[in-house]
């Protein structure tokens, strides 16, 4: 066998294991296998390779449970990003084709848009769950995006929640089952609705443009698509005189 054609076994023998490896739970368990496999492949005796005595579980990072995996996913034509257990999220038109990353535990899923996270739902997955996402090219998670909501917990009193969406050709955004009018000039424009106490900011485009009665209650708010806390100062207010022509001297 030639260098070149060792080499090439090599990496199909990883690839091999890359596919079954899930059904070890322990990474070290992998490790053994894909050696005594290796080594009965490659002795040219008629005796069998014999299997490693397994050292006991050390506290090494590699033999710790995975706590929760990253991917990027591209939101598909029909709305969705594909989860484990045949389960799935579901987003607004806009959002087609866009790639997000998700960040998976065994509680919670967080998905985060161009470093802004936009959705959390509370899901319980299983080790094989994560282990699955990282076979099929997942990463270990960093450390847990922050300011997602959970429609499934009580949202603290203060807590201030923003939500994008896009105005329609009648300039009205839709929260759930509750259209809201924002008004002509907003028509086809893309907006962030901040609900702070009892009021409703109107954003776009970094400033400001109108304050409203906050149509939906605060307990309500962590439950709409997209609502995370709100993490900036409110922009400043279009200027009264910004539309006005300049004076002439």
């Amino acid at each position: 066998m030639t260098e070149r054609s060792a080499a090439q076994w090599d990496l199909e023998l990883d690839d091999l294991f890359i596919s079954i490896g899930h059904r070890f739970g322990r990474v070290e368990l992998r490790r053994r296998m894909r050696d005594y496999v290796r080594g009965l492949l490659t002795s040219g005796s008629s005796e069998p390779m014999r299997l490693p005595v397994l050292p006991p579980p050390s506290s090494s990072e590699d033999n710790l449970p995975l706590q929760a995996v990253e991917f990027e996913a591209v939101i598909s034509p029909g709305r969705h990003v594909m989860l484990p257990q045949a389960r799935s999220l579901k987003f607004s038109p806009s959002l087609v084709g866009r790639t997000v990353t998700v960040w998976a535990s065994h509680r919670t899923v967080h998905v985060v848009l161009d470093g802004q996270l936009i959705r959390t739902r509370s899901m319980t997955f299983t080790d094989a769950d994560l282990q699955g996402l990282v076979m099929r090219g997942g990463r270990i998670g960093g450390p847990e995006p922050q300011g997602g909501l959970s429609a499934d917990k009580a949202l603290a009193p203060a807590t201030v929640v923003e939500v994008d969406r896009k105005a329609t050709k009648d300039g009205v955004v839709s929260l759930g089952q509750t259209p809201v009018a924002l008004g002509t000039e907003l028509i086809g424009k893309h907006v962030t609705l901040r609900f702070d106490s009892s009021l409703m900011y109107v954003i776009h485009a970094g400033l400001l443009v109108k304050t409203l009665t906050a149509p939906i209650p605060h307990q309500r708010r962590a439950k709409l698509t997209g609502a995370r806390v709100a993490t900036t100062p409110l922009p400043p207010p279009v200027s009264a005189a910004a539309g006005r022509p300049a004076r002439r001297r």
